[in-house]
């Protein structure tokens, strides 16, 4: 799936997205609606995460 359509789809996904990174809350999720550099930047920031292209 890219990112265009996990944007898209954001609704269908951001149940999975919880699941994996449980520390989001459901208005945080909801702000980040798909958004694949507010996503980095969170991930970065909540869990030290460094991704591939950042």
């Amino acid at each position: 799936m890219n990112w265009d359509q996990i944007e898209g789809k954001w609704k269908q996904v951001k149940g999975s997205f919880r699941e994996r990174w449980g520390k989001f809350t459901d208005d945080e999720v909801d702000r980040l609606a798909g958004k694949r550099n507010q996503i980095v930047g969170q991930l970065q920031e909540k869990y030290g995460v460094v991704t591939r292209g950042s």
